[in-house]
């Protein structure tokens, strides 16, 4: 479950509670009188929510918008009805919103606040803004509609980018004092491997400095990209060649079993090196957990038009507490690490128009699955 503070579940406590209050007052009263006087109270709970609150039909007409969803939008009161959810969208994004809504109202769930996605809102003069989205789906007189509650993030951004650009200085800095005495390092070890006379166990000790400069290596790069603006270089890619390129690339311990299971000439459209680099440091963290040794087990498929990857491994695992603080900025599960690998996987899964879903438990390993959108074989 998504933590959420006390101000973010404002508008849903407040609509909560009116609910409540109005199913123990029509117990109790039963009364037109008391029913008017609810109506009116719950009317009022609606208008002076703090956050912009929207009934929208499958076919993206809205139906209902309070009072702040109009101030919001930059529409006088009582425009908003009447009006495709489109309209409030960036037109860049307006084609492929259709799709989503589509695929929401095929499969509606739930969708908390602080799911992580980049959302923007459109007002009338044509500005954007960044929003936080809430939805819900609601059955009225057997329609099914959907309750969205949108609120206005952009102090919020602003404050997270004063942050984000402050790091970016910090791993530019570090990056070039480290890398290059690292790239010594490195070389000073191939040179030592070519040795006539090393020892099996100097050549243990040389691959052990090789695997942390590699890791090293990827917590400079994680820092830097994730503080940075990335601008992806979208092309097609083979997701089945992906993973056996990254299982081959990783350097796995002897204690370790990896088994692979990929149906072949799966196809998305992304960002190759994003990509690559996300599903890496998945990898990365499952053979952590398994100081112990353990199975790692790669997959990929095809299902409902969707390439779904899964990484499993026998670990240690996760409580549920943990799970629910991963997407923190420098939260780690580990001794050493920034806490930033799996942020900055699941930032590059979902710039790629995927998610990416963790299940772990205590003792008995952890499960991601990335679902990306397939390209049909052409």
């Amino acid at each position: 479950m998504i933590a959420m503070s006390p101000n973010e579940n404002l508008t849903i406590l407040a609509v909560a509670a009116a609910v409540s209050a109005s199913t123990l007052l029509w117990a109790v009263y039963g009364s037109r009188t008391r029913s008017r006087r609810l109506q009116i109270f719950l009317e009022d709970v609606f208008e002076s929510a703090p956050d912009g609150i929207f009934l929208v039909a499958p076919d993206g007409k809205i139906l209902l918008a309070n009072k702040q969803a109009d101030i919001m939008f930059g529409y006088e009161h009582g425009d908003l009805v009447g009006r495709r959810v489109e309209e409030l969208i960036p037109q860049r994004l307006q084609e492929k919103h259709v799709g989503h809504r589509e695929s929401y109202t095929s499969q509606p769930r739930t969708r908390p606040m602080g799911s992580g996605l980049a959302l923007f809102g459109r007002r009338k003069d044509g500005s954007e803004f960044p929003v936080d989205i809430m939805l819900s789906p609601l059955e009225q007189k057997a329609v099914p509609t959907v309750t969205a509650i949108v609120r206005d993030v952009t102090e919020r951004t602003r404050i997270e980018t004063e942050k984000l650009d402050a790091i970016n200085t910090v791993a530019r800095s570090v990056a070039h004092d480290l890398r290059n005495p690292l790239a010594a390092i490195a070389a000073a070890c191939y040179i030592l491997r070519s040795e006539p006379e090393i020892t099996e166990h100097g050549s243990r000790m040389l691959e052990l400095i090789n695997r942390n400069i590699s890791a090293t290596d990827r917590i400079l790069s994680n820092l830097f990209d994730y503080s940075s603006t990335v601008r992806p270089t979208i092309e097609d890619l083979r997701i089945d060649l992906l993973l056996k390129q990254v299982a081959a690339d990783m350097v796995v311990p002897s204690n370790i079993k990896v088994e692979e299971q990929c149906e072949e000439y799966l196809a998305t459209r992304t960002d190759q090196r994003l990509l690559k680099r996300a599903v890496t440091n998945l990898v990365a963290n499952a053979l952590d957990s398994m100081a112990n040794g353990g199975t790692l087990c790669l997959s990929c498929k095809s299902l409902d038009k969707q390439i779904r990857i899964t990484i499993a491994d026998t670990g240690i695992g996760m409580s549920q507490e943990t799970i629910a603080k991963l997407g923190t900025l420098f939260f780690t599960t580990k001794a050493k690490g920034l806490g930033i690998g799996f942020a900055i996987s699941k930032k590059f899964v979902e710039s790629a128009g995927g998610t990416l879903e963790l299940a772990s438990e205590l003792g008995k390993g952890t499960t991601v699955t990335v679902r990306l959108p397939q390209v049909p074989q052409g």
